[in-house]
C-alpha cells in the first residue's frame, strides 16, 4: 500500500489490515510498517523486495496503485512468480478454522 506523503506512513492502515488478517485467516502477514524510520527510500525498498521474497504471495491495501513502491512490489512478485491475492479474496481462500 501506499506509505510515501501519508501521515505517519500509513501505518495504521498497515497495521489494521495485518490484525483483520490474522483475526480472519490462518495466515501469519508481513508488511514494512514496523520499520524505523530514518532510513532512505532505495533501502526500504531493498528490505521491503527482501521480505517479499520469502512471501508465498502478495496482497495490496486501497490506493496501491498509486504507490511508486507499490507498483514495483507487485512487479517484482510478478516477475518472481509470487502471486498477487487481493485482499478481501483472502478470507475466502484462507479461512481460519476453529480447532
Amino acid at each position: 500500500g501506499p506509505m510515501t506523503g501519508i501521515a505517519n506512513y500509513n501505518r495504521r492502515a498497515f497495521f489494521e489490515a495485518a490484525q483483520t488478517i490474522t483475526d480472519k485467516t490462518c495466515l501469519v502477514p508481513v508488511h514494512t510498517a514496523w520499520m524505523c524510520i530514518g532510513y532512505d527510500y532505495e533501502t526500504y525498498m531493498d528490505m521491503s523486495l527482501d521480505l517479499l521474497e520469502l512471501c508465498e504471495f502478495v496482497t495490496t491495501l486501497p490506493g496501491w496503485e498509486d504507490s511508486i513502491g507499490a507498483q514495483r512490489e507487485i512487479l517484482f512478485a510478478q516477475k518472481n512468480g509470487i502471486p498477487h491475492v487481493e485482499l478481501g479474496e483472502l478470507f475466502v481462500q484462507f479461512p481460519k478454522y476453529d480447532y
